[in-house]
């Protein structure tokens, strides 16, 4: 028998969860009688974590700022040094396995990914000559963007009210919001700064400022220079 965490593929082969780290069950075998045999069976893991937090089983996003040392916990048995890449191999940073932990220092592919004109790019982790297949261990986003943007307006006292909202994608400091007005001469932009922290703003605007009209929305921020 097996938990709700085995799923049998065949008789021969079980798909388990591999955020577990071993597997317990029983195997039945039926003879002239009935007879079982329980097994606890290690399953050979690789995690990783943030010094001193919590092991990692799942592939991540982390944003650049908090690129830094991390650990990668590898099956005991393997003692080759251990790789991650980024830019399809155009940075490999490698280290020792010791005591069936390797510690890598993040920081040292921020140039790399800074190079890249994508904003989200992947940490490939692996091991050559061993059973361990290459696997994205993690992913790292570069750039604030926005997403799911949703506008709602009204209209009340001559002024036109906006609740916008938005789901971040990184995160920045000193952000603004901008309505540029398409082919209407002789109006503004309307730029609103965007408090630390948030996904949503009420900006409201007399309408002889806004009339009625075609408007690009462009989100920004200015990265500091300290």
């Amino acid at each position: 028998m097996a938990s709700a965490l085995l799923r049998m593929i065949s008789p021969n082969i079980v798909e388990f969860d591999t955020r577990q780290n071993d597997i317990q069950g029983s195997l039945v075998f039926h003879f002239e009688q009935k007879f079982t045999i329980d097994v606890n069976i290690q399953i050979p893991v690789i995690r990783w974590r943030h010094l001193n937090a919590n092991w990692k089983a799942e592939t991540e996003e982390i944003w650049h700022e908090d690129l830094g040392d991390i650990e990668v916990k590898i099956p005991i048995v393997v003692k080759k040094p251990i790789n991650l890449s980024v830019g399809g191999g155009k940075q490999v940073i490698s280290s020792l396995v010791r005591q069936g932990i390797a510690i890598f220092n993040l920081r040292r592919f921020s140039d790399t990914l800074f190079e890249s004109d994508k904003s989200l790019q992947e940490i490939i982790l692996s091991c050559s000559k061993t059973e361990i297949h290459s696997f994205v261990i993690m992913r790292v986003r570069t750039r604030w963007q926005v997403k799911k943007i949703n506008l709602i307006q009204r209209l009340q006292d001559d002024n036109r009210h906006l609740l916008l909202e938005w789901q971040d994608l990184g995160r920045a400091i000193n952000r603004v919001v901008r309505f540029w007005p398409l082919n209407i001469p002789d109006i503004n932009p309307i730029e609103q700064a965007i408090p630390d922290d948030v996904n949503r703003i009420n900006i409201t605007v007399p309408v002889n400022l806004m009339p009625p009209g075609r408007y690009r929305l462009q989100s920004s921020h200015c990265r500091s220079l300290e």
